[in-house]
């Protein structure tokens, strides 16, 4: 097994610079609306021998987008119009169940694909996970409905691996050059460098940057005290992306000692939930492939309105019609804190409790992502702004996951250079550390690393809600008349890891 810097994961699912850690409760009370809390673990923690960081996803539809046998009729090239191959759709995608789909991530699509086509309320969910809205004021962009899912980026991993020799690198900067004035054009520009050593170039457990980490094993630059990722006893990690047994085994993740990689819950149940624990830049270039970029600020805030409310002694900005009351949306969802913000209606003064966990049966403690609900499982959170498509809003915008957004200006964060402490102590010039002071009872902790990319690093700042407790970030901005990005709030860089962050993406109107 591949010697690792764990122990700075091992107590994950605490508060993000609270560094409070909870109990191991469970509870099968569900949201309003129906999110249910069923105890199925489909899909398997079955193990294998690959090395590879995906696990495949069966499709009649290749990725180069011909179908294979048993031709349908073909309709007018409209999303859910029959297909047999890319050029009879629209958006230049044909899904594996022979129907036009909006985007790449889709393609696995057959009505009922864990993660592509099961998110909206309830369980299994119904709707497709790549729907895109008109935003209220810029008619000319549109934002994903929902979060990003594990599914939509075993779709994109399924493709690098079978199109690109796994090589996410060489993919980032072809884009990049391609696109100079994309997202990922300008920061190449900007932040010379970056991309050419902190992407992984190969899809190995031994290299330098490796994709496994980048898919959410654990962090590979460690800046957080807790990560909320690591999967083992007593963890409370949290990470959504199910990858091989062979492949987590090798850095000790599991429930035997050593750990042999199997995780509680299967693939299909994980493809479900919103991807988390996976760099906001791997997300940026996950948008890019699908046909957008990580979504703005900008985005966020047309979409989150300015709608105030009293909360205790407090002024609360909220994007929803009215203020939810806790358990209406997924935040602070047991985890044993008191109130995060007291006065907040519904939630309790002393330890919350649990009122969503899907599946059930579980121990939080060993991991925590039933925690997390599939995209849209809870139906009033949903924001007031609606979209001329259909008048429909974009879910989760509140709570879940708080989600990384990409700023339309260059602010640097505070934190520079990429320290690999997964690799342990560099020597030399190549030593740098991730060191965490005491605070409280919790004592300080050396974390050596090897530096692999020195001075700034590109930013991204957190949004909303999350569903361990984070609360409000950046709701100076999202709720500002001028649109300060000197409000914005959460800032970190663009190689940062956490189980409670996720994102979406956005795209220019077709």
């Amino acid at each position: 097994m591949r010697s690792v810097a764990v122990a700075s994961v091992i107590v994950a699912g605490c508060i993000l610079s609270l560094g409070a850690c909870s109990g191991d409760e469970t509870s099968s009370a569900e949201p309003d609306g129906g999110a249910s809390s069923g105890n199925s673990s489909s899909g398997g923690s079955s193990s294998g021998s690959s090395t590879s960081s995906s696990s495949g996803n069966a499709s009649s539809s290749s990725s180069s987008g011909e179908v294979d046998s048993g031709l349908v009729p073909v309709g007018d090239g409209s999303l859910g119009a029959g297909c047999n191959k890319d050029d009879e759709c629209n958006s230049k995608v044909c899904g594996a169940g022979r129907k036009c789909v909006a985007t790449k991530s889709c393609r696995p699509s057959t009505g009922s694909a864990p993660g592509i086509d099961t998110c909206g309320p309830k369980e299994p969910g119904d709707e497709s996970c790549c729907k895109s809205l008109t935003l209220p004021v810029t008619k000319t962009r549109t934002l994903d409905k929902y979060e990003i899912t594990s599914g939509r980026v075993r779709a994109f991993i399924d493709d690098l691996q079978a199109n690109h020799g796994g090589n996410l690198r060489k993919l980032t900067t072809d884009f990049a050059t391609a696109n100079p004035t994309s997202q990922l054009g300008k920061l190449a520009t900007d932040f010379p460098g970056y991309l050419d050593v902190v992407v992984p170039n190969d899809d190995k457990v031994f290299s330098e940057a490796q994709l496994p980490l980048w898919l959410g094993a654990f962090p590979h630059d460690a800046i957080n005290r807790y990560d909320g990722c690591y999967l083992n006893s007593g963890g409370y990690g949290a990470a959504t992306y199910w990858q091989d047994p062979a492949v987590l085994k090798e850095y000790g993740i599991g429930y035997t000692s050593p750990g042999n990689g199997v995780r509680k819950y299967g693939k299909d149940v994980l493809d479900k939930k919103p991807a988390n624990c996976m760099p906001p830049i791997f997300l940026a270039i996950f948008c890019a492939w699908d046909g957008g970029e990580l979504a703005r600020t900008s985005d966020y805030r047309e979409v989150y309105g300015n709608q105030p409310a009293t909360v205790g002694a407090a002024q609360v900005f909220h994007p929803w019609s009215t203020l939810l009351s806790w358990g209406e949306f997924n935040w602070a969802n047991g985890h044993g804190q008191a109130c995060f913000i007291p006065g907040w209606p519904g939630c309790p003064a002393g330890a919350q409790t649990q009122f969503y966990a899907f599946p059930t049966g579980g121990t939080l403690a060993d991991d925590d992502s039933p925690s997390i609900g599939a995209p849209g499982r809870f139906p009033k959170d949903v924001t007031k702004a609606v979209s001329e498509d259909g008048g429909e809003g974009w879910f989760d915008v509140g709570g879940n996951l708080l989600e990384a957004m990409w700023p339309n200006t260059k602010p640097i964060p505070a934190i520079k250079g990429y320290c690999d402490t997964a690799a342990g102590g560099g020597a030399g010039a190549l030593a740098c550390n991730r060191n965490q002071p005491a605070s409280g009872a919790i004592p300080a902790e050396s974390r050596p690393g090897t530096l692999r990319f020195a001075g700034d690093t590109p930013p991204i700042f957190l949004e909303g809600f999350s569903f361990e407790g984070h609360s409000l970030y950046s709701a100076a901005y999202l709720a500002s008349d001028d649109g300060d990005e000197a409000k914005l709030g959460g800032a970190t860089p663009a190689h940062f890891q956490y189980g409670k962050v996720g994102g979406r993406c956005a795209r220019v109107k077709k």
